[in-house]
């Protein structure tokens, strides 16, 4: 009986020293930064700016205007009409998504709230935590992203950094932040 009860403290001692379960993070070793501008001379000046606060936090980045380049973090230059489609392409955003390989997408213009719920069809395929703006708020933006990917660098996941830079919770001040929609599809990711 006194071995018994041994066992039980100690298998008790293991459970509550043991191992913490704590949600799967992905690390991503040297981030690529893709670049693909559906919108041209439009947006270069969004691209400029957005470039210059997040650039440093990444390994290499790639510009593409024809071809989703392939990337860990994808920025997204485009228009989403009502129904869905990305004007001036003949790829949905999931295939956009999918063709990037990226872990992240941040469709870095303004779009209609309704639009992005028209594109987001269901897809065995191009699922990324997914960042849709409605209004960028001018230079908040980038300091937003910048500030975003500044604590992924640091290795905090990203679920964690948005909430921490966007409280999700009813009242939050959000002022002082772009107007922006996040489906964290891939959940845990950070830069290491």
């Amino acid at each position: 009986m006194a071995f018994l009860a041994l066992i039980v403290f100690v298998v008790v001692l293991l459970i509550w020293f043991g191992p913490k379960t704590r949600p799967r993070v992905t690390i991503i070793s040297n981030p690529v930064l893709g670049v693909f501008n559906l919108l041209g001379s439009t947006a270069e000046a969004n691209v400029k700016d957005d470039l210059e606060e997040v650039a440093q936090y990444f390994n290499e980045v790639r510009h593409e205007d024809n071809v989703p380049p392939l990337c860990d973090v994808l920025l997204l230059y485009c228009e989403i009409n009502s129904s869905g489609a990305i004007n001036g392409s003949s790829q949905s955003l999931r295939e956009v998504i999918r063709d990037a390989g990226a872990a992240v997408v941040v469709v870095a213009t303004n779009n209609e709230a309704k639009n992005y719920q028209a594109c987001l069809e269901r897809a065995p395929f191009g699922r990324a935590n997914l960042v849709m703006t409605i209004d960028r708020c001018e230079s908040l933006f980038a300091g937003f992203l910048g500030k975003l990917f500044a604590q992924m660098e640091r290795g905090v996941p990203m679920p964690i950094a948005w909430n921490n830079l966007a409280p999700q919770y009813p009242g939050a001040d959000h002022n002082e932040l772009p107007a922006t929609i996040c489906a964290l599809e891939r959940g845990q990711i950070a830069f290491g």
